[in-house]
């Protein structure tokens, strides 16, 4: 149904009724056996229904409470009493906790006692690995390299690693806004190859249309994300475990880029 509807917008002003929606209003309280302008005088009503009219029904009052006659201030109620826990719900509170601990980790040695913080065994420092990758949409072909930090010389080693694939067929490649991406000697090498390579720019700020965001989103979803690792070393096999997944078996991550096919 559309029309007027009689409320407080967002901005802060009410409606009005609209001459329709008067016409049908005298339609209904003339239905109900009410005068026609019952809407602007309001009728007795049912102490059990809040129906309008001079009666009273069956209805019992449990189910229709009436109005409170005065308004609660705060304090001036009766005091409620201390909620508990019960014990199923505190026993789906220690299941959370349980499933919340990293793999590899069992729970009766690392689940300390109630009200007392969990301890898990950190490394005790924070070290990471570098991933570069590229996506081919039309094959799902995953290429990737890893290195120790993200720079202009570790991205033209992505760059010649995929040269040699695509050199002979030729291909478009689109980037993203990285600092590195746009570094003088990179353009050089750009330049240079431009005979098979065509190369194109995302607009700044926009992670959601480069599907290679998508891979690194299922890799944390599905091997890193509250993983402990006691070394780098765990971590790496992790990352070549997964990778080898995406490009031997890529179906497992055509989902993640049908939006860009």
């Amino acid at each position: 149904m559309d029309g007027d509807y009689y409320f407080s917008t967002g901005r802060g002003k009410a409606q009005t009724w609209t001459t329709e929606w008067e016409e049908r209003l005298k339609k209904v309280f003339v239905l109900a056996g009410l005068p026609a302008d019952s809407h602007s005088h309001p009728p007795a009503m049912c102490a059990n229904c809040s129906m309008p009219g001079n009666f009273r029904c069956n209805v019992r009052a449990a189910f229709w409470p009436a109005p409170m006659s005065r308004r609660r201030t705060a304090g001036a109620g009766a005091s409620i009493g201390i909620l508990k826990k019960s014990p199923s719900a505190a026993l789906g509170a220690d299941l959370h906790r349980r499933s919340q601990l990293p793999a590899g980790l069992d729970p009766a040695r690392h689940l300390e006692p109630r009200g007392l913080p969990s301890e898990v065994p950190v490394t005790g420092e924070r070290k990471s690995v570098k991933i570069l990758g590229a996506i081919e949409l039309r094959r799902t072909r995953f290429d990737y390299r890893q290195d120790t930090a993200f720079n202009a010389n570790t991205y033209l080693g992505l760059l010649e690693q995929l040269a040699r694939r695509y050199r002979r067929q030729g291909a478009i490649m689109i980037q993203d806004n990285a600092s590195y991406h746009k570094d003088a000697e990179v353009w050089g090498w750009f330049k240079s190859n431009r005979h098979w390579l065509e190369v194109h720019q995302l607009p700044p700020y926009s992670p959601e249309l480069n599907p290679t965001e998508r891979l690194w989103q299922h890799t944390r979803k599905t091997r890193t994300h509250n993983r402990f690792f006691g070394g780098v070393d765990a971590l790496v096999a992790t990352l070549t475990r997964v990778f080898g997944e995406m490009q031997s078996h890529p179906q497992l991550i055509s989902s993640y880029l049908a939006p860009f096919c």
